[in-house]
């Protein structure tokens, strides 16, 4: 059954009808978007950032070590290298692609959906996160049939 949501953002009102339950290829692209967002340290940066629990730890030091290796290392050619993330525009952009295969229904003023507005910033952000959330919460949410193997034992004890 679509899952109906109003838009809480004044410069953009209006309703987004969303896929519910989602598309499996819908879910894929979500999973590899939120991925895209987030940067992905090398396994030399994660060593040089579990010294932060190091008993007596310098934590400026080790801070000050990690810095230089990811500057360093962001701009090499090795693999594998640090990732960065995505700047704020370029997550909600990036996001946005994968909102697209969500959406059942688009009614919102003022928001192209193929071809989202870059401003007002403050709003467009809002705008982005309130998806984001509407959509996150439809993904996680749990079955409310329970856990369909909650009945079942656990493998090797029955």
């Amino acid at each position: 059954m679509p899952k109906t949501i109003t838009s809480p953002v004044p410069k953009f009102p209006g309703t987004v009808v969303l896929h519910d339950p989602l598309p499996l290829s819908a879910v894929v692209e979500w999973e590899e978007a939120l991925a895209d967002c987030k940067g992905h340290p090398c396994g030399a940066a994660l060593k040089i950032l579990s010294g932060m629990f190091a008993e007596g730890a310098d934590r400026d030091a080790v801070a000050a070590e990690y810095a230089a290796h990811y500057a360093d290392c962001v701009e090499s050619d090795r693999r594998p290298r640090c990732l960065p993330g995505l700047s704020d525009t370029a997550a909600q952009a990036r996001t946005m692609k994968a909102i697209r295969p969500c959406v059942a229904e688009w009614h919102v003023e003022n928001f192209d959906l193929a071809n989202p507005p870059g401003s007002p910033k403050a709003s467009r952000s809002r705008f982005v996160a309130w998806l984001i959330k509407e959509i996150t919460d439809l993904y996680t949410e749990e079955d409310p049939t329970g856990d369909p193997n909650a009945s079942r034992p656990a493998p090797g004890t029955g």
